[in-house]
């Protein structure tokens, strides 16, 4: 095999998880992690991560957890491994190596090859770059976005890579931006990883041209390509968007409640403390109204999955999750915990419910009586949520709600795969597949989530 050059000292650093359990997935980490000592990698080399997890470690029974770098050379498509002492060996199976799909090679090449190439007050460059692998054309999105996109052989695009990036763990009384256009409305998103695109508060903000901020379009997602919140911002709206999406792999409402996989997750409170404590503000970056703005929560699939299986009475710990969220929820429109910003005076909220996950690959292979309890208690949790969204409307003055049903959206694409474009309901990881990987639907899944969603949003400016 060729040898790709790769400079010898590298200090990885600030790598975060990107799914909602530790299920083996393909971690794109070219985002200036990789600080070096012996000059810059080649503008044609990545570093990416594989990991490999034992059974044990996905079911939250170990801690095995192992991975290897491979620097990966995007013109020519070879590949080297390089060891990673950094977790201790597992005697688990590789749920995705490098051969599993055309798509592990794709998705890496994706980062180079898609870009913004016009649109609405953009001023950039509006030729496409064409590699070896695969070539891409300026498509129009809509006229406030065009984009670099992949020939139809391929799946759904990813961005340009960033060149910086600071930890998002990493909290700023105010990160800095260029001021908002006056045209714009706003998308503030909060959740898990069937949301997270790896925004970074520290780091650029969403911008014309430019309207996820930090990564570009369409950021790091759970599988590798768009998701809802993407397509929302970019396809099916309305207007102008610019989307802070403050949505965090592996997210629970509330810590203390539900442990996460890891404890560096940013709990959903987090998130809400993220916004108050820049964006609520209204900073020149992002000068949003009650009327323009739009607040949206994806959350409690982790909640449940990670204690569905607790004991004691699970629908009155629902109401306690509730409890939490809602809380939450409320200090959005009325500040409670920071009274220096008196109101903050957010009015308009979309609340996504659980979708069944107990028919996902990573639960079939469960047994049927932990699938059957799972789906009981999501159903509980879904039911007590539409409740309280409606009580929260009915209590907050001038509050108007819109609530999207993923758990119906899924059942009915997973009872008649087959009419939505899909292989089946089960299999994952391939182009045609319903599940994107073993927890989370596939970009092509989510596309139409983000149509649902903007059909159900089609009367209002987002």
């Amino acid at each position: 095999m060729h040898t790709i050059r790769v400079p010898a000292l590298l200090l990885l650093l600030n790598f975060a998880a990107a799914l909602d359990t530790t299920l083996a997935y393909l971690h794109h980490v070219s985002r200036s992690l990789l600080m070096h000592a012996a000059g810059a990698l080649p503008s044609n080399i990545r570093l990416v991560r594989m990991y490999m997890s034992d059974h044990a470690r996905l079911f939250g029974g170990g801690e095995n957890l192992t991975s290897a770098w491979w620097a990966v050379d995007l013109e020519s498509g070879e590949k080297e491994s390089y060891e990673d002492s950094d977790y201790a060996s597992a005697a688990g199976h590789i749920f995705m190596d490098w051969n599993y799909s055309k798509a592990a090679h794709e998705n890496v090449v994706h980062h180079r090859v898609t870009e913004l190439c016009g649109g609405i007050g953009w001023s950039g460059g509006t030729t496409c770059v064409s590699g070896s692998y695969i070539r891409t054309a300026c498509t129009v999105l809509n006229p406030y976005y065009s984009q670099c996109l992949p020939g139809s052989n391929l799946p759904s695009s990813s961005s340009s890579l960033p060149t910086s990036s600071v930890s998002s763990s990493s909290i700023v009384s105010q990160p800095t931006g260029a001021p908002s256009p006056s045209t714009a409305n706003f998308w503030f998103s909060f959740g898990d990883s069937y949301t997270q695109t790896d925004f970074d508060i520290n780091g650029t903000q969403p911008t014309i041209g430019n309207p996820l901020g930090n990564p570009p379009y369409p950021g790091y997602t759970a599988v590798g390509g768009t998701n809802w919140i993407d397509v929302d911002t970019v396809q099916y709206n309305n207007s102008l968007i610019l989307t802070f999406n403050y949505a965090y792999g592996g997210a629970t409402i509330n810590a203390t409640l539900v442990a996460p996989y890891e404890p560096t997750v940013l709990s959903l409170g987090d998130q809400v403390n993220q916004f108050l404590t820049t964006a609520a503000s209204k900073p020149s970056y992002a000068e949003w109204t009650s009327e323009n703005a739009l607040f949206s929560f994806w959350i409690g699939i982790n909640d449940i999955g990670n204690s569905y299986y607790e004991p004691g009475d699970r629908s009155a710990f629902s109401d306690t999750l509730l409890d939490n969220y809602f809380e939450l929820v409320q200090e959005i429109v009325s500040a409670l915990s920071y009274p220096q910003l008196r109101a903050v005076g957010g009015r308009n909220f979309l609340f996504i419910n659980v979708p069944p996950i107990d028919r996902s690959p990573l639960m079939l292979a469960e047994a049927a009586s932990a699938q059957a309890l799972e789906k009981s208690v999501i159903a509980d949790f879904n039911s007590k949520l539409a409740d309280r969204v409606s009580w929260f409307q009915g209590n907050n003055t001038g509050v108007e709600t819109w609530l999207w049903d993923s758990n119906a959206a899924f059942t009915t694409v997973l009872n008649d795969p087959q009419a939505y474009g899909f292989v089946d309901a089960t299999s994952y990881g391939n182009t045609g597949d319903f599940w994107g990987n073993n927890y989370h639907s596939s970009s092509a899944a989510q596309s139409i989530w983000g149509q649902q969603v903007g059909e159900l949003l089609g009367n209002t400016v987002w």
